[in-house]
């Protein structure tokens, strides 16, 4: 290097951090931070929050249309369960009737049917209402009563009982939203031979009604 060259570098001195024509680093809590980065970075925090909310809205939603639909199926439930078991009462009672009576006479027949539906009145679980029956509605019935049939829980939906000649048939109807328009679930038995048949499955009509 000529004498020149040093004296040069001298009066210009060692080069500023970050290089030749760029500004310096400003100091952070853990060392200088590159001007370039700031910018940048500045916005990641906003973004990573839009995106979690974002994502707890999404699960608010699906976890409220899963609670509906969990609830609804509970509902459900109830008339295709009451209907099953009111029909498996008249299979037995049905059984049963030819040593009922003194004395024996062989012949089977199947119960009455009920004089009125529980509740009576639709009106009582309509819009979703729940009903609490009393004993008198079933027991003191002689179509339930010759079933040996008691609802003690409380019911969204309407039951009957009805028999004529050869068959019978057992239904639960309701309205759960209150939309007037109501939804039905049937289950039914027939003699044949002296051997009642029950159906092996439940016909519904409108069920989420």
């Amino acid at each position: 290097m000529t004498p020149e060259a040093d004296d040069a570098l001298h009066a210009v001195g060692p080069p500023p951090a970050g290089g030749f024509g760029r500004a310096p680093a400003e100091p952070g809590p853990l060392g200088p931070i590159p001007p370039a980065a700031r910018p940048r970075d500045a916005g990641r925090p906003l973004v990573a929050a839009a995106i979690l909310l974002g994502l707890l809205a999404c699960l608010g939603a699906i976890g409220v249309v899963a609670v509906r639909k969990y609830i609804q199926g509970a509902k459900l439930a109830e008339p295709r369960s009451t209907v099953a078991r009111i029909a498996a009462h008249a299979a037995s009672a049905y059984e049963r009737s030819a040593d009922e009576v003194d004395p024996p006479s062989g012949v089977r027949r199947l119960c009455p049917s009920a004089r009125a539906p529980v509740p009576a009145a639709f009106e009582h679980v309509a819009g979703g209402r729940k009903y609490q029956s009393s004993r008198a509605d079933w027991i003191d019935d002689p179509g339930y009563a010759c079933l040996g049939y008691e609802r003690t829980e409380m019911q969204y939906y309407q039951y009957d009982y009805t028999s004529a000649g050869d068959g019978f048939h057992v239904t639960a109807s309701g309205d759960l939203d209150g939309d007037g328009i109501r939804s039905y679930f049937e289950l039914g038995g027939r003699v044949q031979s002296g051997i009642l048949t029950v159906s092996p499955r439940i016909e519904e009509t409108d069920p989420d009604e």
